[in-house]
């Protein structure tokens, strides 16, 4: 595996664990809910943007499908929220998270477009897939 897959390799799996801890600190009590010191909607923005960028390296090649999955997920947590007692989802909290999410994914994927570091784990398609077994260009 070259470097660039194992970037793509860890940054999915820091992504999905995020992904998790985010869940969970949402739709945990709000006592529970980790604070820095800073405003709560730069808190919010800062972990969407983590995570944005997790997925960014993650999924190089699939950038815009996982903004919308991102803003799907964020919609999801944000209505869940609903059902648990003391927390309430709002609109411009949603809004902060999906900025967040989309400034990470742009920025760090421009870092790493730049740096050379837009190989995905798993190519597209078989012929990429027999590409990079036998060390062929695609053409």
């Amino acid at each position: 595996m070259s470097i660039n897959g194992a970037v793509a390799l860890g940054s999915r799996c820091i992504a999905w664990l995020l992904l998790l801890a985010l869940v969970l600190v949402t739709l945990s009590p709000i006592e529970w809910r980790p604070t820095s010191g800073t405003p709560a909607h730069f808190e919010r923005f800062a972990a969407f943007a983590v995570l944005g960028a997790a997925f960014s390296l993650g999924y190089a090649k699939h950038r815009f499908k996982a903004l919308l999955f991102l803003v799907v997920f964020t919609g999801v947590l944000e209505a869940l929220q609903y059902l648990v007692p003391g927390r309430h989802g709002r609109t411009y909290d949603a809004a902060v998270k999906v900025f967040g999410a989309a400034v990470g994914l742009f920025v760090i994927g421009q870092l790493a477009t730049w740096f050379g570091l837009t190989a995905d784990v798993c190519p597209d398609g078989p012929e990429e897939r027999q590409a990079q077994e036998y060390g062929d260009q695609k053409r």
